[in-house]
């Protein structure tokens, strides 16, 4: 089956707040939740519906944003729909399923050829959107022969943080990781995706349960280190590279603190006139807003 689909970001959803990032936790705080609904019938716009969208949205331009969406998904239907013209079904579909198997070839290829091991890392963020401190991502790497496997058990469950990533993110910034480590003229398809054994505990803030914010699962510093340091290693072994990203993770955290706290002490003096009084503990990667605040 060939999906033609499109994914972006909206400017608002509804929430409490404009954008994505709140400091609710229940997902009813960030936005609308929709469910799976048909935003067409019979290639006709339903009105009603997207009437009830643009209500809820802050955004003026909602609507185009959502029709041009929406008309570059048609647009990639009738592409689709001129191959399968062109070059008949059954090509198309022997065409898809070696692609999908030149990928998992590929893929098994380039892990044969690093070294055998178990390799661990620790890396941890300063504090969530609560100010709950060190939120502690654990990942475990095993190279055995041509079989790959990411674990992530031992990353923080604590039920009280609010510094989620929804799984289908975890596994996006997993296969990004690694297509940076591998030959670019790899097909990223199923072949590439379900060669990688993935293990992430569902309930750890890489995998929440059902109710979470996921507001902040994409925009902590963690994930910015993990996009660049694999590039920068990418012609060493999967050990260096693991090397470099933690010493790199480990000096932006240093260095960026200190504007981390300024840059906090503004957003909250726009929304707070109280004076505030900063109170930095020993040992503390950060401050949170409590002692921000003054309380």
């Amino acid at each position: 089956m060939l999906i033609a689909s499109i994914q972006c970001h909206h400017a608002d959803t509804g929430g409490g707040m404009r954008a994505a990032t709140t400091r609710t936790r229940p997902t009813s705080g960030r936005g609308v939740r929709f469910p799976a609904l048909k935003l067409y019938e019979r290639g006709v716009e339903r009105r009603d519906l997207t009437y009830f969208m643009r209500v809820n949205n802050r955004t003026p331009t909602f609507l185009g944003d959502l029709r041009a969406q929406v008309g570059a998904a048609q647009l990639g239907v009738r592409r689709l729909q001129e191959v399968l013209a062109r070059h008949g079904t059954a090509t198309v579909r022997r065409a898809v399923e070696e692609m999908i198997e030149l990928a998992a070839r590929r893929f098994r290829e380039e892990v044969r050829r690093w070294p055998d091991g178990v390799y661990a890392s620790d890396v941890y963020v300063d504090h969530d959107p609560k100010g709950n401190p060190d939120i502690h991502l654990h990942c475990t790497v095993t190279v055995a022969g041509e079989r790959l496997k990411i674990d992530f058990t031992g990353s923080d469950a604590r039920p009280e943080i609010q510094a989620y990533s929804s799984f289908g993110n975890t596994r996006g910034y997993v296969v990004a990781q690694l297509a940076s480590m591998m030959d670019p003229a790899i097909p990223k398809n199923e072949g590439f995706f379900r060669s990688i054994e993935l293990v992430v505990p569902e309930g750890c803030c890489l995998n929440p349960p059902p109710g979470r914010s996921v507001a902040a699962g994409s925009i902590t510093r963690a994930p910015r280190s993990a996009r660049r340091s694999p590039r920068r290693s990418s012609r060493s072994s999967p050990t260096a590279a693991a090397r470099r990203s933690t010493r790199s993770a480990c000096r932006r955290s240093s260095r960026h603190r200190s504007a981390h706290r300024a840059a906090l002490h503004r957003q909250l003096c726009r929304h707070d006139r109280r004076p505030l009084q900063c109170r930095p503990r020993p040992g503390r990667l950060g401050l949170d807003e409590r002692e921000l605040s003054g309380t």
